[in-house]
């Protein structure tokens, strides 16, 4: 901006000031952050995308496996999506990426999201407990790495758990909650979503 200036002798003069305009979605296409980075094989993942430049998105791609299912621009800066199935099965890493009329964000290793194996429970030992709680439980399966939670049904979580490994599970049951008799699905929760309800996750308080 260029401005006459005129002091007290008349003497007449110019001053320069140089302007920085921030104009609104004027912001490099990026992601700097994904929230989950891992989900489920069969897709289904609500991801949170982070990053700048996201105005006027016409795509979300989870490289090779496909377009996002779903997404919603939250803002310049964030990006709710669903994640699609991979594909191929467990353990695919592929590159998440936004695209504007602008181009294409960058693959960065931020942007990096990994399909997992959903959790599935094949025994537990013991099937009975007492209705105060208390009892160690072994919960054998597979996909049981990186558990979140164990859940006896409607009685609510584990008192606390331990993951042993991947195929095990050693879980203390909380009290019935309605006295004796009660039998509930135990499941367990991972990256890869909730183990689906079967027989042999049953759990009975006497």
């Amino acid at each position: 901006m260029v401005a006459s200036v005129t002091d007290a002798a008349q003497n007449i003069g110019t001053a320069t000031q140089a302007l920085t305009v921030d104009v609104p979605g004027d912001h490099p296409l990026a992601i700097t952050a994904i929230s989950p980075s891992t989900g489920p094989v069969g897709g289904g993942a609500d991801v949170l995308i982070t990053g700048t430049g996201f105005t006027n998105v016409t795509r979300v791609k989870f490289g090779h496996a496909g377009n996002a299912t779903s997404f919603v621009v939250v803002s310049a800066t964030q990006i709710r999506a669903i994640s699609p199935p991979s594909g191929t099965g467990t353990g695919r890493t592929l590159n998440i990426t936004v695209t504007t009329p602008g181009g294409t964000s960058p693959v960065v290793a931020a942007d990096r999201f990994t399909w997992v194996v959903s959790p599935a429970i094949t025994a537990i030992s013991p099937s009975t407990g007492p209705v105060g709680g208390g009892t160690d439980v072994v919960i054998t399966g597979t996909g049981l790495t990186n558990a979140t939670r164990v859940k006896f049904g409607h009685a609510g979580n584990a008192t606390s758990f331990v993951v042993v490994s991947a195929t095990q599970i050693r879980a203390i049951s909380p009290p019935s909650g309605t006295g004796a008799g009660r039998t509930l699905n135990i499941t367990v929760t991972t990256p890869g979503g909730t183990s689906p309800v079967v027989v042999a996750d049953r759990f009975s308080w006497q």
